[in-house]
């Protein structure tokens, strides 16, 4: 997230909720259908101030849903499943 919202080409910085779009994750394609896969939680755990950013509503103004600091599952990690990344 903080990649895309600050990247260099940009003419200027990125919005949380245009960042948010591009780095959405969903259900493993290798299980699920591209049309029935449901978007994943943000996991904006490990950086606080993303995670404050995703819990406010003036920013999070398309209310992308989020993991809340307070769960317990463990935090996600890229990539999420085996087969991401994998051109095909």
């Amino acid at each position: 997230m903080r990649r895309v919202m600050s990247a260099p080409n940009a003419r200027e910085q990125f919005s949380f909720d245009m960042a948010a779009s591009v780095c959405g994750r969903v259900e493993n394609l290798a299980t699920h259908s591209v049309f029935t896969a449901k978007a994943l939680l943000l996991d904006l755990r490990s950086d606080p101030e993303l995670q404050q950013m995703a819990e406010d509503p003036d920013i999070n103004v398309k209310h992308r849903p989020f993991v809340p600091r307070t769960s317990a599952q463990p935090l996600q990690k890229w990539p999420v499943f085996s087969n991401q990344g994998v051109v095909q």
